[in-house]
């Protein structure tokens, strides 16, 4: 299969691992447990060689991927995937460890049931990618359960390396626990908060704006407000958001 074409051009002695252009991006793909140790070998390669020669490990040996993409990709489910080949919890910590390690920009495109298992896992993994996309636009995806929502907002919050966030979610009932990892998310620089569910109502609304008691206490407000954050750009779209909300914004 291509996992196995790339793997094997990967380990060819003519490979350049010097290219500053190393892209995985998995399409359309069930990812049973072979799948899974093929990408997970994949993205463990080593992408520099030693320039010494000498097997000497140097700093150019921590390069990672410069993008990977997970788009339109599930699990292969014990429940759903009758076959011997299907993951269990210990296959996908390999897989969620390798990404957290070796990502340097993550993009989740409408995988739900991949986006879902990695945020009820991911919470122990510590990202270390400078860029997170995730984008769910099926008409037919759910919201995310609360602690769903709480490991994307722990997540975001501990990624100090996290430089831009681009959340297209429907965001629902319980999306306030990521919005209170957003308040502390200062090293983000650029940030696009994105519903094309029109889930919100004023409450959510209000959780990321004007707050709950109305006096500017929202997560978004606060990460503004806050002298260590670094954001420079910021993008909000089709959030239904009010006039008192465009209001608090404005007047920061």
């Amino acid at each position: 299969n291509e996992l196995e074409s790339l793997l094997h051009s990967c380990s060819s002695p003519s490979f350049d691992r010097w290219n500053n252009r190393v892209l995985l991006h998995l399409d359309g793909s069930m990812i049973n447990s072979d799948v899974l140790y093929q990408l997970v070998k994949v993205l463990n390669l080593p992408l520099a060689k030693d320039p010494t020669g000498k097997g000497r490990r140097s700093k150019k040996m921590d390069r990672r991927w410069i993008s990977v993409t997970i788009e339109d990709s599930e699990l292969a489910d014990p429940e759903e995937y009758m076959e011997d080949n299907y993951v269990t919890s210990s296959d996908t910590h390999v897989l969620y460890t390798a990404i957290a390690d070796r990502a340097l920009h993550l993009k989740i495109i409408r995988s739900d049931q991949f986006l879902r298992d990695w945020l009820d896992r991911g919470v122990t993994y510590k990202l270390m990618m400078e860029t997170l996309h995730i984008e769910q636009t099926d008409e037919d995806t759910e919201v995310l359960s609360s602690e769903q929502y709480a490991g994307l907002g722990d997540m975001i919050a501990g990624a100090v390396h996290l430089r831009e966030l681009d959340l297209c979610l429907p965001f629902g009932e319980g999306s306030d626990k990521l919005f209170d990892g957003l308040a502390n998310a200062v090293n983000l620089q650029e940030l696009s908060l994105y519903d094309n569910y029109r889930y919100w109502d004023e409450e959510t609304q209000a959780e990321l704006f004007v707050g709950g008691d109305g006096r500017g206490t929202g997560a978004l407000l606060q990460l503004l407000r806050n002298p260590q954050n670094q954001l420079k750009k910021l993008r909000l779209s089709k959030l239904g958001m009010d006039g008192q909300n465009l209001i608090a914004l404005s007047e920061l």
